[in-house]
């Protein structure tokens, strides 16, 4: 079960690393994921949901997760920064 400290940890690191998505990409992996209280929902859910293929939806969250990672690795703060 999260605790409050779970959710409020998750928020301020998970909200940030949204921003560099597009609004789809955000609303599929929200959905995706069951984000901020959502229910999750499988890819082909989602893909009648939107109106897109289901392979579609699997590349958009390939592409999403794939521009975090990559906002995650560039803004990566390390011990040897407050050294």
């Amino acid at each position: 079960m999260a605790t409050d400290l779970d959710i409020e940890l998750i928020q301020q690191n998970v909200l940030p690393a949204l921003a560099v998505l597009s609004p789809q990409e955000k609303r599929i992996l929200i959905l995706r994921y069951g984000l901020f209280g959502q229910e999750y929902h499988t890819q082909q859910e989602i893909a009648e949901m939107i109106g897109i293929p289901q392979q579609k939806v699997s590349r958009r969250i390939g592409s999403a997760l794939k521009k975090i990672r990559r906002r995650l690795r560039t803004h990566r703060v390390t011990f040897a920064d407050f050294l």
